[in-house]
């Protein structure tokens, strides 16, 4: 026996059928714009970026400076005596400074004189000894040891009188430096001493600056 379906199965179809027609609806491709046209047409403005460099400027404080500017030092160890030059005084190259006293240095060359006399002295003993030796050790009459100990006071002998010479050299040399002189053309910009004051090797004494050589220094800040 075949069974009708029931009233609230043919009730739910009826209900279902509307949002079926909505789904497919909605799945339909949207229609065609008119004439065949798929959209509208816009029109842009195209700008390219190209890099370029910018100029910037700041207003800094500087100090115009010489490019030559040397500290002028005594090598020596004395008073200063015949400072004639002052501040703001042009001076040419190897003027005369300033001397110093060349007391401690003339000093120096006076005992180096006595160590090379002294050493001169002995070098002439140990030549005379070491040549009667070697003429007694050629004639057998000292033994080979006698010579050789002779032979050995007589190349100290040597030894000496080559020292003492080079330290009286060394000292002679210190003596030109009593006097200062000027290294170039310059201006005297600062004068760090008076006649009669004590120079130490070293201590600068006075400045000098070549005024034709001039730059100018200035700091920059990292945020200019």
């Amino acid at each position: 026996m075949r069974t009708r379906p029931s009233l609230a199965v043919c009730s739910m179809a009826l209900l279902l059928a509307p949002a079926l027609f909505t789904f497919l609806s909605s799945c339909s491709p949207p229609p065609s714009a008119p004439g065949g046209k798929e959209g509208r047409e816009l029109t842009a403005t195209v700008l390219t970026v190209e890099s370029a460099p910018i100029t910037q400027y700041a207003v800094l404080p500087a100090t115009v400076v010489s490019a030559d500017q040397v500290q002028i030092a005594s090598r020596l160890m004395g008073y200063v005596n015949g400072l004639a030059v002052h501040e703001g005084q042009p001076v040419k190259k190897d003027e005369l400074l300033l001397t110093v006293d060349p007391t401690e240095v003339e000093s120096q060359i006076r005992q180096a004189e006595a160590q090379v006399a002294k050493a001169r002295a002995s070098l002439a003993d140990g030549k005379a000894n070491y040549e009667r030796f070697k003429t007694l050790y050629e004639s057998q009459a000292v033994t080979e040891q006698e010579f050789q100990e002779m032979e050995m006071v007589y190349g100290v002998a040597v030894g000496n009188h080559k020292a003492a010479t080079a330290a009286l050299m060394t000292a002679r040399a210190q003596q030109k430096y009593a006097e200062v002189r000027a290294p170039f053309d310059g201006l005297v910009v600062s004068r760090l001493v008076d006649n009669g004051q004590l120079a130490a090797p070293g201590t600068p004494l006075l400045v000098l600056e070549n005024p034709q050589h001039l730059q100018a220094q200035v700091q920059v800040p990292e945020q200019a």
